[in-house]
């Protein structure tokens, strides 16, 4: 079941002197959902998720509750131990108008992003790829500033692979 959620985060409360009990109270707060697992810690609260953004709605949630007394962990990419140590890839369908597409083409190119296919219509293009979650964290937030607020991105956990060597698998 873990499998499924590739993105790790702790929430912590500076004033509680036992996490798990402002964990709890947290759970209680924030509720699972399809795209993202809450689980109560003696560190914190864990939040597991598919997408940054699945992890970053809890977050917010927590944030409104508990204010700057919310300590957040870094956000971490979750590697499958294996036989070989596996990495998430994330499958992406990035829609933006055509006189972005070039752009956004060579930053996926530079992310070590497979792609899998292209549509350029009219104004708009539509391309399909997959990439190492790693080299995804903030390409949301990436694309809305090199589009102007115009590109759409969609990601999903698209499956596991050999971490390259030497990767700092956490």
């Amino acid at each position: 079941m873990y499998a499924k959620f590739p993105l790790e985060q702790i929430c912590s409360h500076s004033d509680q002197p036992f996490q798990l009990a402002f964990a709890r109270s947290a759970k209680d707060i924030v509720r699972d959902r399809e795209d993202c697992y809450l689980q109560a810690t003696g560190s914190g609260l864990l939040i597991l998720g598919e997408t940054e953004e699945a992890v970053s709605h809890p977050v917010t949630l927590l944030k409104q509750t508990f204010g700057d007394r919310l300590r957040l962990g870094k956000l971490t990419v979750r590697y499958r131990k294996r036989a070989l140590v596996e990495e998430p890839h994330m499958g992406l369908r990035i829609s933006c108008p055509l006189r972005y597409a070039h752009a956004v083409r060579s930053n996926l190119d530079a992310r070590g992003a497979v792609r899998i296919s292209t549509a350029d219509e009219r104004s708009f293009a539509v391309i399909k790829a997959s990439a190492p979650l790693v080299s995804l964290l903030g390409y949301s937030d990436f694309l809305t500033r090199l589009t102007e607020g115009t590109g759409r991105v969609v990601m999903w956990l698209s499956h596991y692979a050999p971490a390259p060597s030497g990767d700092d698998a956490a």
